[in-house]
């Protein structure tokens, strides 16, 4: 495969650093779009990717295949010139966008984390310069929404936004529609990404993004404390959810490995949505013992319809609210589009060990939010 010149959007994101390390590593030229000061977001990133594990010598040489250019998405032609900005879509080959979630990543992310923004900013980029240049938006499986229990399609899901349960699948469903659209109506090469959730091993570090189940790891943290920051409040919780629920975890690691063979293959004109998502599904029972094993707590999933829960907490958080519904879902995904390019996910097993390594740290945070916590009941019909 020809080295390739590849522009990266959102690398500050939890899986920016992990996917331009596979980029970089496989010998293809990477210039991130920034934000601010771009010397800056290339020595922050080459920092990361030392965090991330990788050798001195292997930081070095991905350095000398890195560049960093500043934009501004709010702008026309990005702030910068036309001719400059010509010149700057002539020089890729592809385009890749990985928004992060405003919540978890407060001002790290190209157009503030909302992924529409970020397509309508790059997807004029990509489709005016002279290459056929690939774009490629990282997406979610749950942007699809709710549906019943079943196979999920890839054929024709990103037209619509679907029964969105919660404003991080509108927003990603919202930013996939507009990509089908654009690429439909110009023939522009667009491949959308929507991925399980992604998760980490990875002992929690403050200098790098959390993913989703270490965030709701933190909050659980704060709101189980006690006023004095020590010992942890010991609850009995139930739930509305089903014991048979699961959902699909996707290591981050093997997310990235898979866009970055994704990358390589040729792609024709118009776009295509294709599942990145771990072979096996989780359980649910598997990420619930993940969080009694953290925690002096006992989950009880509880079908809706009971009249009430036994004990509940009253005010949950902001985000950790929107975790109720997938504590239903009983959902597999076609992966027909990776199929048919020769690729497939490999991933290690997402066991309950795996998922306590990678919550850990951010689940001994002791802080206690304002008012201390508060146990009170919820109704089941939530």
């Amino acid at each position: 495969m020809t080295n390739m010149e590849i522009a990266l959007a959102g690398g500050a994101s939890f899986l920016g650093p992990r996917l331009a390390s596979e980029l970089l590593s496989r010998g293809h030229r990477l210039t991130l779009l920034a934000t601010r000061d771009p010397a800056v977001v290339r020595r922050r990133l080459l920092g990361r990717l030392a965090l991330l594990g990788y050798p001195p010598q292997s930081v070095l040489d991905m350095s000398d295949q890195l560049d960093a250019v500043y934009v501004d998405p709010q702008a026309p032609h990005l702030g910068m010139g036309r001719g400059a900005y010509e010149a700057l879509a002539d020089r890729f080959d592809v385009v890749w966008h990985c928004p992060a979630s405003p919540d978890f990543h407060q001002g790290c992310d190209f157009a503030g984390g909302v992924p529409a923004k970020g397509a309508h900013a790059l997807l004029p980029l990509a489709a005016s310069g002279e290459r056929p240049t690939v774009f490629h938006q990282v997406s979610t499986v749950f942007a699809h929404g709710a549906q019943p229990p079943g196979t999920v399609r890839e054929s024709g899901a990103a037209r619509t936004s679907g029964n969105c349960r919660n404003r991080h699948e509108r927003a990603h469903a919202d930013a996939d529609r507009y990509v089908h659209s654009y690429a439909a109506d110009t023939g522009a090469r667009a491949v959308v990404h929507r991925t399980g959730l992604l998760v980490t091993d990875m002992a929690d570090q403050p200098e790098l993004p959390r993913h989703g189940l270490a965030q709701i790891a933190a909050v659980a943290g704060r709101l189980l404390s006690t006023a004095e920051g020590g010992e942890r409040l010991s609850l009995s919780l139930g739930v509305p959810g089903d014991p048979e629920a699961r959902l699909n975890l996707l290591p981050v690691v093997a997310a990235a490995r898979t866009m970055a063979q994704v990358t390589e293959r040729a792609h024709e004109p118009g776009p295509q949505l294709m599942h990145v998502v771990h072979p096996r599904d989780t359980p649910i029972s598997r990420i619930t013992a993940a969080f009694e094993h953290l925690f002096p707590l006992r989950l009880l999933l509880r079908p809706t319809g009971s009249a009430h829960l036994p004990v509940d907490v009253r005010g949950i958080p902001q985000g950790l609210d929107a975790v109720l519904p997938y504590l239903r879902q009983r959902l597999s995904f076609d992966t027909g589009a990776l199929d048919s390019l020769g690729v497939r996910v490999r991933a290690p097993r997402v066991t309950t060990e795996y998922l306590v390594r990678g919550m850990k740290g951010a689940a001994m945070q002791s802080a206690v939010p304002e008012g201390g916590p508060h146990v009170g009941v919820l109704s089941a019909s939530v």
